[in-house]
């Protein structure tokens, strides 16, 4: 039997795969046809690392706004925070833009509106949705977005040179030969019994057009299931596109 690409064949198969409609947030955007689809929860899903995308946008706009260049210790914190997900790093990242207070200010700017930071600063606590994560990506793609094109162009270079042993997620779904640049993010959440955060989104190319992609899940038993169903996801998604 063909497989329904359709945006409700696409939920009804992540249903299936991560069993609850509050445990997947998943989105994409083929930017060349416009066609879009986003699914799952549209709130409340834990950020986990991915956040740190977020924080280094934060960063560049501030930087932007008041005109200095970033110092060697903060592209030092850049590049350890996207390419090795250091958590010290983006500590130090998240201090500087002001904390949850900087990064709010942001966001508010950028059109976020369900990107919620941990009120007790444990950051990858945040919750956020795959929704907010396409625009945090489409800032990084277009010429219209608050970052410009130096900034663009320095995430997007930071992204597509994330160490080799966390190229998974969405990469899985781009065409073969082609490069990704991404952000994953994973956690063992304390408040949810130990269960796994597991997520990851970027800009890839599928079926030769350049695509956002999104897919944050919750809930799961371990690092490793949430890695397998996120790229199902992913796969699910990039079907749909076509």
């Amino acid at each position: 039997m063909p497989q329904d690409t359709s945006p409700a064949g696409i939920d009804a198969s992540l249903l299936q795969l991560f069993g609850s409609p509050s445990a997947y947030s998943a989105a994409a955007v083929d930017l060349v046809t416009g066609r879009s689809v986003t699914l799952g929860a549209g709130s409340e899903m834990y950020a986990a690392s991915a956040i740190k995308l977020n924080f280094l946008e934060t960063m560049l706009y501030q930087h932007q706004q008041s005109g200095e260049e970033l110092t060697s210790d903060e592209q030092a914190d850049a590049t350890a925070m996207i390419e090795q997900s250091d958590n010290d790093a983006a500590d130090r990242v998240w201090r500087d833009a002001g904390a949850s207070d900087g990064i709010n200010a942001y966001n508010q700017i950028a059109g976020l509106t369900s990107t919620t930071m941990d009120p007790d600063g444990y950051w990858g606590l945040s919750t956020s949705s795959a929704a907010d994560q396409i625009i945090l990506l489409r800032n990084l793609t277009s010429s219209s977005s608050l970052l410009n094109a130096a900034s663009r162009a320095y995430a997007l270079d930071l992204m597509s040179n994330v160490d080799p042993d966390q190229r998974w997620g969405v990469s899985v779904a781009a065409d073969a030969g082609t490069a990704t640049a991404d952000k994953n993010g994973w956690l063992a959440i304390d408040p949810d019994n130990d269960l796994w955060a597991v997520n990851s989104l970027g800009v890839l190319t599928v079926h030769g057009h350049p695509v956002l992609m999104a897919v944050l899940s919750q809930h799961e038993p371990d690092f490793q299931t949430g890695v397998d169903r996120v790229e199902q996801a992913a796969a699910e998604l990039s079907a749909g596109l076509g």
